[in-house]
């Protein structure tokens, strides 16, 4: 018997850190992170927010308006609208150019495609940004962690508060300032668990002591909204750090709620097969032969063959001998006797 082959439930995924792996599921989904030194999971930024997050008066009277399958597919398609818009920004802030015809991988139809009109408004609002506020590239896309959690962040970079700026305080305007971290967002809004994720990306870049050259400049933390209705096409929040480290004191009260709503993680990795072959067997009818049919001798014999043990094909020899069998040309049928060894 030939060895089958099989695929892992979960795979441990690298990630920019190498003491950091994502656990990651056969859909590409994860929920946790594997810290290599320590050998142990922690949940995703995320994760522990949707477990330990109210989602607050708004989110439910949204639920009000919409069918679950309306719901199930705008949370799906926004989901992907901002994976493939992260993607392009990514390859803009590399310096690379984004054109109509470039193709992004869509996680649910499986295939690299053009991006909609929305991902492409959400770079022309990503470009209005970058006029504005003169962004300078210091990293992004790199995952970050505690012993308690991990995540990655979209882009960490200078800005260049425009004077008169209403979205900054007064005594940054004119000034560069640290965006620790920038968070790209495409969705219908800008809620209240965005303010404790970059919170918790903050606390744990400030904790694995990175990015301490540019700790001197005055330190937001910012959420921009891309492919909103303003003229510009985006909106930005910015919280100083005061505000980041109180956000982050109610995103430690989310990660309690979180480990006493999933207290233990302790995943089966399974073998999954790889193919799958089956060979069905095709259905025969038994023939019942009573003494009155006419038969030809050929056909007693494949019925007499066809019989699964001994004693079945001498019990049909017994009913087969004064069978009727019909003789080739003219004449009469007449009764003859069937002999066969078993």
């Amino acid at each position: 018997m030939s060895k089958i082959t099989t695929i892992p439930s979960y795979t441990y995924q690298d990630t920019s850190h190498p003491n950091v792996k994502r656990f990651v599921d056969r859909s590409g989904n994860w929920t946790h992170y594997f810290l290599v030194k320590e050998k142990k999971f922690v949940k995703a930024v995320n994760h522990i927010l949707r477990l330990g997050y109210p989602k607050g008066e708004r989110f439910y009277n949204y639920l009000k308006n919409i069918t679950p399958e309306e719901a199930d597919r705008r949370l799906k398609t926004a989901g992907e609208e901002g994976t493939r818009s992260h993607q392009a920004i990514r390859d803009l802030s590399a310096g690379h150019r984004v054109t109509m015809s470039s193709r992004y991988y869509n996680d649910i139809t499986k295939k690299d495609e053009l991006l909609n009109d929305d991902e492409w408004d959400n770079l022309q609002a990503f470009i209005n940004l970058c006029n504005v506020y003169k962004p300078e590239f210091i990293a992004d896309e790199q995952t970050v962690y505690t012993q308690d959690y991990a995540g990655t962040f979209d882009w960490i970079g200078t800005l260049l508060v425009p004077e008169g700026d209403k979205n900054f305080p007064a005594e940054v305007r004119g000034k560069r300032v640290l965006a620790l971290p920038l968070d790209w967002k495409t969705g219908s809004g800008l809620w209240p668990e965005y303010d404790l994720q970059i919170s918790a990306y903050y606390n744990a870049i400030k904790s694995m002591d990175l990015f301490l050259d540019f700790l001197t400049l005055p330190i937001f933390g910012v959420l921009a909204r891309l492919g909103t209705k303003h003229k510009c096409g985006y909106e930005i929040q910015v919280l100083d750090e005061s505000t980041l480290a109180y956000k982050y004191g109610v995103f430690t009260s989310c990660i309690n709620t979180a480990n006493d709503q999933e207290p233990t993680f302790d995943p089966d990795i399974k073998e999954i097969p790889y193919s799958f072959h089956y060979k069905m067997p095709v259905a025969k009818i038994t023939k019942h032969v009573s003494p009155s049919d006419g038969i030809t001798m050929e056909e007693a014999v494949e019925i007499i063959t066809s019989k699964g043990d001994a004693i079945e094909a001498q019990q049909t020899v017994l009913e087969l001998a004064t069978v009727v069998v019909k003789k080739k040309g003219r004449g009469r049928p007449r009764k003859t006797k069937i002999t066969t060894k078993l």
